[in-house]
């Protein structure tokens, strides 16, 4: 039996309704090549842009995703109120036995929580050590940025160094976080408070993308932005 993925929906989709690829980029924000690229399957489709979708073209998320085909029995179930699910980042430490900090790229993000459980997703993954001992808890992950929706805060390219977070009653409302919602890629944005406590509202830095919501049953790790790494282009003078 063929499944029919989450790029063949948004292809479908748009075709039906006459739309470019060019034209349904600038409905969502987004370059042609990103368009491509979703219904190609090779870009994973943000939750940000999912639920642009479900807007554009009427439909629910569930219709899009597929949610029954693309979620397994090896998943994270949701989290129950407040507590997340156990995070599991091994402590992996250097020749002197100081652990350092894995580094997750934006093209490792999309199969983040298929993989996280195997061993050598970790040990694939480049990493860090530094000299700070608050980062030598093994609590400390490093998420590279991807995008233009914290422009002027985070910019794509950027590293940042995040903890985690244990129980979602303790975060701190206006701040900035990574969210891993439960059938998505990593998200960075601002988490503001809702007046539905079941959900939150995540808000990004440019203003030309729209707040949109996500409930606290589909969060499944959230982790706070701590520090920043920008690496700057340089010349060498003669």
């Amino acid at each position: 039996m063929n499944i029919i993925s989450i790029g063949d929906v948004v292809k479908k989709l748009r075709e039906e309704k006459g739309l470019t690829q060019e034209a349904l980029g600038e409905l969502l924000g987004v370059k042609r090549a990103s368009v491509s690229a979703i219904e190609k399957g090779k870009s994973e489709l943000t939750l940000e842009n999912l639920q642009k979708i479900c807007n554009i073209f009427n439909v629910s998320s569930d219709s899009v995703i597929g949610r029954n085909q693309h979620l397994t029995q090896s998943d994270n179930p949701p989290s129950a109120a407040g507590s997340l699910v156990e995070k599991i980042i091994p402590i992996i430490v250097d020749k002197q036995n100081n652990p350092v900090i894995k580094m997750l790229p934006y093209s490792a993000q999309a199969g983040y929580l298929q993989e996280k459980a195997d061993p050598s997703f970790w040990e694939d993954l480049p990493e860090v050590s530094l000299p700070d001992r608050k980062f030598r808890n093994g609590h400390y992950i490093g998420v590279q940025v991807w995008g233009e929706s914290m422009q002027n805060t985070l910019n794509g390219g950027d590293w940042i160094l995040c903890q985690k977070v244990e129980n979602m009653d303790h975060l701190q409302f206006g701040e900035i976080y990574v969210v891993v919602p439960l059938t998505m890629s990593p998200v960075v944005k601002r988490i503001e408070r809702n007046i539905d406590k079941s959900l939150f509202t995540l808000v990004s830095d440019n203003s030309s993308h729209e707040p949109y919501q996500i409930s606290r049953q589909e969060i499944v790790e959230i982790w706070r932005y701590d520090t920043l790494i920008r690496f700057h282009p340089f010349t060498l003078k003669k």
